[in-house]
């Protein structure tokens, strides 16, 4: 039947709240899952155009601020106008599963650092915090699908499925990904993505 909001109760319209922030998280949740699963799938057919770099770390930055606040980001792109032939809805989400990871391991209050510049005939990646220190065994592992790293000292689990989103968005270009973490350098999440297609010369 059909609830009347008026006839909530405190109790009742407190729950509700947290319903629709939860069915967010959901939705997200939902969306991250589809994302896999269109990687996964045999068929995958990248949407590929020209994407200006800049905007799309703008537009991942801006959506993580709702859920982080303090959010402080420094972003240095070289060449400024750098752009790269890519599908960008996934190059999107590899740029917010990484955003994502670290501002939820940053120590408080400790800048995310956003760089990308061009090596050749690639586009360097690369988001760096400062938080707990990822041990060597764990870099390894770090990619695969549905690994947690050990629960940090707030008790946070590990980054789950998030990472092997990343990777999989990367290696769908010919890209690849690592991570590299030092106690006093802090840890830096990689990726490196061709800026040309590999097979735009048979086209």
């Amino acid at each position: 039947g059909v609830i009347e909001i008026g006839a909530l109760s405190k109790a009742q319209a407190e729950l509700m709240t947290i319903i629709e922030e939860q069915s967010e998280v959901l939705s997200d949740l939902t969306m991250r899952l589809l994302t896999t699963a269109r990687l996964e799938g045999q068929d995958l057919s990248l949407r590929i155009e020209t994407v200006a770099l800049a905007p799309v770390i703008d537009d991942a930055v801006s959506e993580l601020r709702a859920s982080y606040p303090g959010l402080r980001v420094r972003v240095s792109i070289s060449p400024e106008d750098a752009s790269l032939l890519c599908d960008r809805s996934l190059l999107s989400a590899l740029l917010t599963q990484y955003l994502d990871n670290a501002c939820k391991y940053s120590d408080f209050e400790s800048p995310v650092t956003v760089s990308a510049r061009q090596e050749e005939e690639s586009l360097l990646l690369s988001i760096h915090n400062f938080g707990p220190l990822i041990p060597p065994a764990e870099c390894e592992r770090i990619f695969e699908r549905y690994v947690r790293g050990a629960a940090t000292a707030t008790g946070t689990p590990g980054p789950g499925i998030g990472l092997s989103i990343a990777r999989s968005a990367a290696q769908a270009h010919g890209g690849d990904v690592w991570v590299t973490s030092h106690e006093v350098e802090g840890t830096t999440f990689w990726a490196s993505l061709p800026i040309r297609r590999n097979d735009a010369a048979d086209e």
